[in-house]
């Protein structure tokens, strides 16, 4: 864990503008030229600085190790935590189908936000890099935590009765996925990068097709949820989610009935990653800006691995 630890401070620190963008696979680095971007995002005209985020999936362990920590220490001051660790890493058995999503200020290299795209089946991609976060860490709770028997195909889905109501709202059978963790550091709240995770993990799906997207919310977040597309999952009301200790709502959204201007960023964005782009450019607010990577994981042998 120490390496990890030490690996993770190093990421964090301030980079000079590369010419370069860096994806860090699981054993090497690959340099990839930035092209300069179709929309360039308009300079601000608060007078205030522009902050920069850097939006992509999480590529190495130390990412995820990131990851974990900053959600381990958002539910913490929440009180959401319901066990704790010598690790202070949050995980469970969900990561495991999930394809994760960090958000980066630019100028620091800091994690300052996450996502997690739940999955009906494992990614595979991940489980290796998982399977090196629970060893570098050797603590048996978080392995317990992270490894314990999977309830129900996605964590929203907390009775019988709320599959059914899923079942029966996705008369066109789509792909379900859900919107997990869904975590933004304090200090960068107000700067819409949730807007710009959100953004990515739907284009992520929608991808393959179109889909239904559900989460669990507690009552006073519903109405961020809603400017996503997200509604109360018809006939339900509060259920107690485990994983929180908290009464929520199970929300839900098809891609097909999304609001306009949402469509409308995410058919942008879906079409920069089917045109091979390695990057897209997205203006958030007038203070801030999204750049999109797009890159994956790579399988690779352990005693590559520089730490």
């Amino acid at each position: 864990m120490e390496r990890l630890l030490k690996k993770a401070k190093h990421s964090a620190a301030p980079k000079p503008a590369p010419s370069f963008a860096t994806h860090e696979g699981a054993s090497d680095a690959v340099a990839v030229p930035i092209t300069p971007s179709p929309n360039p995002v308009p300079a601000p005209t608060t007078g205030r600085p522009v902050v920069t985020y850097e939006l992509r999936a999480l590529l190495t362990e130390v990412e995820l190790y990131d990851a974990y920590r900053l959600r381990y220490e958002v539910y913490r001051r929440l009180g959401y935590l319901q066990s704790c660790n010598k690790s202070e890493a949050e995980m469970d058995i969900y990561d495991l189908s999930s394809v994760p999503f960090g958000a980066f200020d630019a100028a620091t290299g800091e994690l300052v936000g996450t996502l997690r795209l739940i999955k009906p089946e494992p990614q595979l991609e991940y489980d290796h890099l998982i399977a090196h976060v629970l060893a570098e860490c050797f603590d048996t709770e978080l392995t317990r935590q992270a490894l314990e028997p999977r309830p129900r195909s996605l964590p929203s889905i907390v009775s019988d009765e709320i599959e059914r109501q899923i079942e029966a709202f996705n008369t066109p059978r789509f792909a379900v996925y859900e919107f997990s963790r869904f975590i933004i550091h304090p200090d960068h709240r107000f700067s819409n990068v949730s807007r710009g995770l959100g953004i990515l993990g739907m284009a992520h799906a929608m991808r393959s097709g179109p889909a239904v997207f559900i989460a669990g919310c507690l009552p006073e977040h519903n109405r961020l949820y809603a400017s996503y597309g997200f509604v109360k999952l018809p006939y339900s009301g509060l259920d107690h989610f485990d994983t929180v200790n908290r009464l929520a709502n199970t929300l839900i959204c098809r891609s097909d009935a999304l609001p306009r201007p949402m469509r409308a960023r995410i058919d942008e964005l879906v079409g920069s990653m089917a045109s091979g782009a390695v990057e897209h450019a997205h203006e958030l607010s007038r203070d801030s800006r999204a750049i999109f990577r797009f890159a994956a994981p790579r399988r690779a042998r352990r005693d590559m691995m520089e730490w």
